[in-house]
């Protein structure tokens, strides 16, 4: 039903009127009014009007139909529609939330009874809670937010960038932040930020597409110190963001002529195209912009509130809102703006492509021709260049291409790969002719009438186009095959096509290999293309074999491929046996390879042995297999005897194993016995072994002695203070008296009573000045310092050090006396002899007192005969610190007894820095105490004594866990460890020597030259003197092998390797240098090592050009590689040797026969080493012929 306003005109026409849904999240109904006018541009009478819904009309999310009348008559119809509601969940949407259009005209002609169609399809924008908007266009979920920040949350000033001072300054930070889109590429646009300051006639104009720091256009009144611009895209949802700082100077930044910032800024999922204006938004649409406008002060409002302070989009705060541009070309009834609205700089975040106002660009870019601008869309003008499509990429050949060709570019055919050629690809071509056709380069290439075939060899696989070489370990003996046949496990690939079986002794148990393996030391070749290993008694030492050999009797199985002896005092009767029995006790091992017994009177209390021992004299066998001593009053005077004998009566055993006749005076009437009894007083021996009486003497007379065994003795007078001999009773008689002491008694007075006499009183009591004397009743003793093993007391034996006690022969290490000054005034200590390290012979003396400086200790060891202790070497001072550590050497355990040792400067603050500490060198001024050598690190880590010292202290260590000595320092307070409570003192006689020239240069030695080294350390061998090399890679290298050829003419090799023989030295202990060579027999000098260096050395012993290194080489080079095969390589040749322009190869050989090293050259193939056939050879080829005098070469060791 119409609502009729004025007189309405009879209804001629219909009307069928449709709108758009609005796509608005959340919306449930819409309300518009529909007027219709019957004249243009909503002029004349109104037709009808009409209210209604979409929930009615529609879908409820905006779209309408409704059908009514026109007034034909007047012909241009006005129908007008207008938006009066939306509804969502919440009821009625708040209008100011919403951009609203309407309301919107369509002009249309009305025909009589005929139907009009009118569309409506209207742009709405609506404010999103996320901040910034959702619009009811292509922006695709696109959410994004906006803020100005001027202050922290607590109200002080925001202080971010650095002031040209250096302290950070007010800041202002413009942000701009939007959500990745769902189905594209996020865009984000942006204005210049301007600053528009009352009363300056400059604005500041900040230009947003740096990165980093940016400088403004202009900075009236010095307000701006700087600007910073951020753009990127943050890892987390994809969020894009460009934010702007601006420094604000706080000094002249004031309330005073207040500035205005303002910019703008938008997203897009769609690039707009960029053109000379900018970056125009959208045609016909309603778009969503942000908008800054904010007064910036550093003053306060009166009510406390800062002007600027921190502004969100559309927040109460104002200055930074949400606004809708339209722009429409075509007059349709709307009020947008007719012109474009362009944003200057627009930002692609996924590529970081930032690009401002310009000339077109087009997306994508034309291949050929220009981009320009039509309306608002950039396209591609491919007018005259002959290609033609969107971009211009396509192009147009005249006259069609045949047979396959392709048009490739104006007017030209591409007949490549169709087999034909010409202008239309119409005529055959002779593929092979041209590159073999297209085929591999190895393959055979065949013409056919448009097209060629292509065929891979023998030895190669694939469809021609491309061959492939068969894998190492395949074959191929065929031509044009698709693949190659892998090798099966027993065989392998030799390089002629065809698998080639293993040779015996060598295995293959995997397909598709080149070569088989020999089967190792321990292990045969059985069939099984598996080494099979040694039966448990069996061995095989070589390598390639096809069978194991047991162990012969008398030797067995040890593991090591070797059969082994048996050990001595062990035997094998049976062969193949993987040990041997050790001899019962009781037996011993006579090489018969059965165990013998012990002959009667010989005893083995141990197994394992190759002998039995008889029974000394005094002992005899008892057959429990240890020799038992003769009883008390039994002799057996023999070895190896079952029994011992009772010494008869009238004799008595004196332990010397032969039965001793009683003394005159004595008896012994018993067999068996150890002693005979002497007659008493008025007795004496008849003979009969019972004491017969003797005949007393008369008053006024003596008999000093016992009488004999026939007569008694007669009894002479006595004389006044006559002594009487023996008899230890005294005598009186009328007028005269036998006075008679005891040795070690005296008479005071005559015929008073005997007393003791203190013979220690006088001359030490005849006791060894390093004995001690001790008084007893009637006599004394001797006792040697540390026993009696040092002498009887009387004389006392001790050797003047450990060292002068390791060389006569003491092994063991332990503690001992010894007598430093040989029986003079000191007496002697006890020490603790190290006689293991470095040979042995190290003193030891460690002292437990007050604290002492190294002054006090070195005096203290003097009054012993000894020095403050000086390491000689890393050795000594490792075994030092073990002693010192060690309870069971007195008097206790601690590092501190290695605090200060016996080494100082000459003068105050002696510097030494980087200089080997050795007495007597006159560039370092530090000494030993007693001017020998001794051992200091000199590693490029330490740089002492640096100067801070004095000649009163001395040089100390620090230690790390393992007691490795790891840095020294002089001492000197307030330093740590100036003085201790701990020292040690030695005898300084034994200097260490280093076993290589490595540990020379270790020491800080670098002067190349002779030195002495104990390859062996404690064995048995003397130290040699070698050449050492302290300069060469790093130094240290031991001199091992050099000559020089002097063979004027050409000489043909006399060795059967093909090689040229000359002289070696071959002395072990000796560097004797003439002109022809040098070498040292490795392998009896025991020479140790891991690398080696080979090549030439131009003059003396200075390396030349050619040096070649191995690192790693196996412990003992000689014995590791005597059977093995070693390849070096392709041989370096050296043309200006030879004045013809030949070569010269140089190399090194190891010989199986000799222990001396070797050159030699391979038939100019490389270096080699076999097991056998190897002499010492130098090979010189030259054009010319014959050897060059001078040519020399060398091998060095470490």
């Amino acid at each position: 039903m119409l609502q009729c306003v004025a007189v309405t005109p009879a209804p001629t026409g219909r009307l069928a009127v449709d709108v758009a849904p609005l796509n608005l999240s959340g919306l449930t109904d819409a309300d518009y009014t529909i007027t219709v006018f019957n004249g243009p541009n909503a002029t004349g009478d109104v037709v009808w009007t009409r209210a209604v819904t979409s929930q009615r009309y529609g879908d409820g999310a905006g779209s309408l139909a409704y059908v009514g009348t026109c007034d034909a008559a007047t012909g241009v119809n006005t129908v007008e529609l207008r938006l009066t509601a939306l509804h969502d969940a919440g009821g009625v949407v708040a209008v100011g939330s919403y951009m609203n259009p309407t309301p919107i005209t369509r002009e249309v002609t009305c025909v009589a009874d005929a139907d009009v169609a009118v569309t409506f399809d209207i742009t709405l924008a609506r404010q999103a809670d996320q901040g910034f908007f959702d619009v009811a266009v292509q922006f695709r979920d696109i959410f994004c937010s906006a803020k100005l920040d001027c202050q922290k949350p607590d109200g002080s000033d925001l202080e971010l960038l650095h002031a040209p001072g250096g302290a950070r300054d007010m800041t202002v930070v413009l942000g701009f932040a939007c959500t990745g889109s769902l189905t594209g590429t996020t865009y984000l646009y942006m204005d210049d930020l301007v600053i528009d300051c009352a009363g300056e006639a400059l604005d500041v104009r900040v230009d947003p597409t740096g990165v980093g720091n940016v400088t403004p256009t202009a900075n009236p009144g010095a307000y701006l110190f700087g600007a910073a611009v951020y753009r990127g895209v943050e890892g987390f949802a994809g969020k894009a963001y460009w934010n702007v700082s601006l420094g604000l100077d706080a000094a002249t930044f004031t309330h005073n002529g207040a500035c205005l910032l303002t910019t703008r800024a938008t997203a897009s999922a769609e690039p707009f195209p960029q053109q000379a204006g900018g970056f125009p938004l959208p045609a016909g649409t309603v778009y969503p912009v942000i908008d800054w406008r904010v007064t910036l002060s550093d003053g306060l409002l009166p009510d406390g509130r800062r002007v600027c302070t921190s502004h969100q989009v559309n927040g109460a705060d104002g200055g930074v809102a949400t606004n809708y541009l339209g722009y429409l070309p075509l007059s349709n009834g709307f009020t947008w703006d007719p012109a474009p609205i362009y944003l200057r700089h627009r930002f692609q975040p996924s590529s970081g492509e930032v690009l401002s106002a310009g000339a077109p660009i087009c997306n994508p870019s034309c291949a050929h021709g220009v981009c320009v601008a039509q309306g608002l869309d950039n396209v591609c003008d491919c007018s005259g260049t002959g290609f033609i499509g969107d971009t211009c990429a396509t192009p147009v050949c005249t006259a069609a291409c045949l047979n396959g060709g392709v048009c490739s570019a104006p007017d030209t055919c591409d007949c490549v790969g169709t087999g034909y050629g010409g202008a239309t690809c119409a005529a055959d071509v002779d593929e092979c002719a041209t590159d073999n056709g297209g085929c591999d380069p190895v393959a055979t290439c065949t013409n056919t009438i448009g097209a060629r075939t292509c065929a891979c060899p023998a030895g190669f696989a694939g469809d021609g186009e491309s061959c492939a070489a068969c894998a190492a370990g395949s074959v191929q003996p065929l031509a044009d095959q698709p693949s190659c046949s892998v090798c099966p496990a027993g065989s392998y690939d030799d390089g002629t096509e065809v698998c080639a079986g293993c040779a015996s002794g060598s295995v293959q148990p995997a397909a598709g290999r080149t070569s088989c393996t020999p089967c190792a030391a321990g292990s045969y070749d059985d069939g099984s293309e598996v080494c099979a290993t040694c039966a448990a008694g069996s061995v095989q030492p070589a390598a390639g074999k096809t069978s194991c050999a047991p162990c012969s009797a008398g030797s067995y199985d040890d593991g090591s491929e070797v059969c082994a002896a048996c050990a001595a005092g062990s035997v094998q009767p049976a062969a193949g046996q993987t040990s041997c029995t050790p001899c019962a006790a009781g037996s011993y091992d006579d090489g018969t390879e059965v165990c013998a017994g012990c002959a009667a009177g010989s005893v083995q209390p141990n197994p394992g042995q190759t002998s039995c021992a008889p029974c000394a004299a005094g002992s005899y066998d008892d057959g429990t297999e240890v020799c038992a001593g003769c009883a008390a009053g039994s002799v057996q005077p023999a070895a190896g005897q079952t029994s011992c004998a009772p010494c008869s009566a009238g004799s008595y055993d004196d332990g010397t194993e032969v039965c001793a006749g009683c003394a005159a005076g004595s008896v012994q009437p018993n067999p068996g016995q150890t002693s005979c009894a002497p007659c008493a007083a008025g007795t004496y021996d008849d003979g009969d072994e019972v004491c017969g009486t003797c005949t007393t003497c008369a008053s006024g007379s003596y008999q000093g002695v016992a009488c004999t065994p026939t007569t008694n003795r007669t009894c002479p007078s006595c004389t006044p203070v006559s002594l009487c001999a023996v008899t230890p009773t005294c005598t009186t008689a009328s007028n005269s008296y036998c006075s008679s002491c005891t040795s070690g008694y005296s008479q005071l007075t005559l015929g008073a009573a005997c007393t003791d006499v203190d013979e220690c009183e006088t001359a030490h009591g005849g006791c060894d000045v390093n004995a001690t004397c001790a008084n007893t009743v009637g006599g004394r003793t001797c006792t040697c310092r540390g026993g009696a093993g040092y002498g009887d007391g009387l004389t006392c034996t001790y050797y003047k050090s450990c060292l002068t006690a390791r060389q006569a022969g003491v092994t063991a290490s332990g503690s001992r006396y010894i007598d430093p000054d040989a029986g003079g005034a000191v007496l002697a200590s006890s020490v603790y002899c190290d006689m293991a390290t470095e040979g042995g012979g190290y003193t030891y003396l460690k002292v437990q007192g007050g604290v002492s400086t190294a002054e006090q200790a070195e005096a203290y060891c003097d009054s012993v005969g000894m020095s403050l202790f000086i390491p000689r070497s890393p050795a000594h001072l490792a075994s030092a610190w073990q002693v010192a550590n060690t309870l069971a050497v007195p008097p206790d355990n601690s590092p501190t007894y290695l605090s200060i040792l016996g080494i100082y400067p000459s003068y105050d603050a002696a510097t030494c820095a980087s200089t080997p500490l050795r007495s007597g060198n006159p560039s370092c001024n530090w000494v030993a105490s007693d001017g020998g050598n001794f051992f200091v690190s000199n590693l490029t880590t330490i740089a002492e004594p640096n100067g801070d010292n004095n000649t009163v202290t001395s040089m100390g260590y620090s230690y790390d866990a393992s007691g490795n000595a790891s840095g020294w320092n002089d001492q000197i307070a307030p330093n740590p460890l100036p003085s201790s409570a701990r020292f040690i003192c030695d005898v300084g006689d034994k200097a260490g020597t280093p076993q290589s020239c490595l540990d020379w240069r270790n020491l800080g030695f670098t002067t190349s030259g002779a030195y002495s080294i104990d390859p062996d350390g404690n064995g048995p061998n003397a130290a040699i003197t070698v050449y050492c090399d302290m300069v060469t890679d790093g130094g240290g290298w031991t001199l091992v092998g050099r000559s020089r050829a002097r063979t004027p003419a050409a000489t043909a090799c006399v060795s059967s390797d093909g090689g040229t023989s000359f002289g070696w030295k071959s002395a072990r202990g000796s560097i004797t240098d003439d002109a022809n060579a040098y070498s040292l027999n490795v392998a009896a000098a025991g020479l140790r090592f891991s690398k080696i260096l080979f090549g030439s050395y131009s003059s003396g012993k200075t390396w030349g050009a050619n040096v070649y290194r191995h690192d790693n080489i196996a412990a003992n080079f000689l014995t590791a590689y005597a059977t093995t095969h070693y390849s070096h390589g392709t041989p370096v040749v050296v043309s200006s040797q030879c004045s013809s322009g030949g070569g010269m190869h140089r190399w090194i050989g190891f010989t199986n026969n000799t222990d001396a090293f070797h050159f030699r050259d391979v038939d100019g193939n490389g270096f080699g080493l076999t097991a056998t056939g190897w002499y010492s050879c130098y090979y010189e080829s030259c054009a010319s012929g014959g050897m060059i005098d001078g040519v020399q070469g060398m091998v060095m060791v470490k």
